[in-house]
């Protein structure tokens, strides 16, 4: 998926388009039953490719769990709550937060 937003973005700016939006439907993640570890590296790592396009990963709050999804908002800088756009107090910096798993393992 990585691979696939590099892509689109290299395509846009040779096209001309110097910036885009992508909205990420994530049920995807549901696909191969991904664990959760892998999904939240997914979506730090994503926050780690600093770009000025914006993305928006779009969780349909009844197919993933509670649990998950507070996990899923810790990768992001912002969110959507309740239609407003606004910072996130549980964002954790992807290089703080892809260190956690590790910390939580040796624990």
């Amino acid at each position: 998926m990585l691979n696939l937003l590099a892509d689109i973005r290299k395509r846009s700016r040779r096209q001309g388009d110097p910036r885009i939006r992508f909205v990420t439907h994530m049920e995807w993640a549901l696909e191969d039953r991904p664990d959760v570890e892998g999904l939240l590296e997914y979506e730090a790592s994503a926050n780690l490719t600093r770009s000025e396009d914006a993305v928006v990963c779009a969780y349909n709050l009844t197919r993933f769990g509670g649990d998950v999804l507070v996990e899923v908002m810790r990768t992001h800088p912002m969110v959507i709550i309740g239609g407003i756009l606004q910072e996130n107090p549980l964002f954790v910096p992807p290089d703080r937060f892809l260190h956690e798993p590790r910390e939580r393992r040796r624990a």
